[in-house]
């Protein structure tokens, strides 16, 4: 039987794969076949949530007041619930593996519902709000979310992605600093407190992938000695190019880095690729993959240029 269970979870997420590209009407009919069918779907299609404004339709109606209009969702949130009206959320939260959205994990308008249903929960219990969460990926800095992470970091969280100048960076950074989670991987391309991240690194002796802002070469130093499978370097402005070589002090399986199109505007005069090889010139790395990110529209002779440079570097 547990093998049954596990062929039909597999069938399962495929046809839900499916479903998110073409219409998730054809999944939700599996919810009507019968009890064991239904089950596994519920589980799948929790296991992975572009929003979790979900969790407030698991409230009560005189809770939580909710409408569609005109294609959007608004809530109206009257009390904190009580324990027992908490029953559908504490069989529902436990299957969320992963968020990641399309655009904001939280909307403006469930902010309040949901710091309802986080009050309830932390009055009467120590344990996580999304106990089995593994992967959280936020993309905009507008994304409410950002100011209840801290309430999200467990033990079980492997992957972490932040946005460029969130709010509540600061704050969030120092919360896993104070009780770092066992993180695989964390992208984290704010400003603010970079560098105090890199001395800290060493709290996250699981942490494989990373991906940070350009920092200074004390800082980069400190960043290298950690053994990652993989770097990601996000360069916002050319002032910031080292003028030192940085060491790597372990091989890398990947290493990347990300030109922005702050300052790469383009032109034959344009300094970008000169940038680009500057940059890796200064990072004494060695790695099986290299990837260089520049924008679209430079090109032409600079272009060439670059390319024979970096074949010029490959000897």
């Amino acid at each position: 039987m547990p093998l049954v269970y596990e062929i039909l979870l597999e069938i399962f997420e495929l046809v839900h794969n499916h479903a998110k590209l073409n219409g998730i009407a054809d999944f939700l009919s599996l919810l009507e076949v019968n009890r064991a069918f239904s089950d596994i779907a519920i589980m799948v299609l929790w296991k992975e949530l572009p929003s979790v404004d979900a969790l407030l339709h698991l409230m009560p109606e005189d809770v939580l007041e909710r409408s569609f209009e005109d294609g959007i969702w608004r809530y109206i949130c009257h009390r904190n619930p009580l324990p027992a009206e908490l029953a559908r959320f504490d069989l529902y939260a436990p299957l969320i593996r992963a968020i990641q959205p399309d655009v904001c994990a939280l909307s403006h308008r469930a902010v309040q519902g949901f710091e309802a249903i986080l009050r309830s929960h932390t009055s009467r219990s120590g344990t996580p709000l999304l106990p089995r969460l593994h992967h959280l990926q936020l993309a905009y800095s507008s994304d409410a979310l950002l100011g209840f992470i801290p309430s999200l970091l467990h033990d079980g969280l492997r992957n972490l992605s932040l946005p460029a100048n969130g709010f509540n960076s600061g704050y969030i950074l120092n919360c896993l600093i104070r009780t770092p989670p066992p993180l695989h991987s964390l992208v984290y391309i704010s400003s603010e407190g970079v560098s105090h991240l890199a001395n800290h690194l060493h709290l996250f002796p699981s942490l494989r992938h990373l991906t940070v802002p350009l920092q200074l070469p004390a800082q980069m130093e400190a960043i290298t000695t950690h053994p990652l499978d993989s770097l990601t370097v996000i360069v916002s402005n050319p002032v910031n190019l080292p003028q030192n070589s940085i060491t790597f002090h372990h091989p890398l399986r990947s290493f990347s880095i990300v030109f922005r199109q702050t300052f790469l505007v383009g032109g034959g005069e344009n300094p970008s690729f000169e940038d680009a090889i500057n940059m890796l010139h200064a990072c004494a790395v060695r790695c099986e993959r290299l990837k260089l990110t520049l924008p679209r529209q430079l090109g032409g002779d600079s272009l060439q240029l670059f390319i024979e440079s970096l074949a010029l570097r490959s000897t």
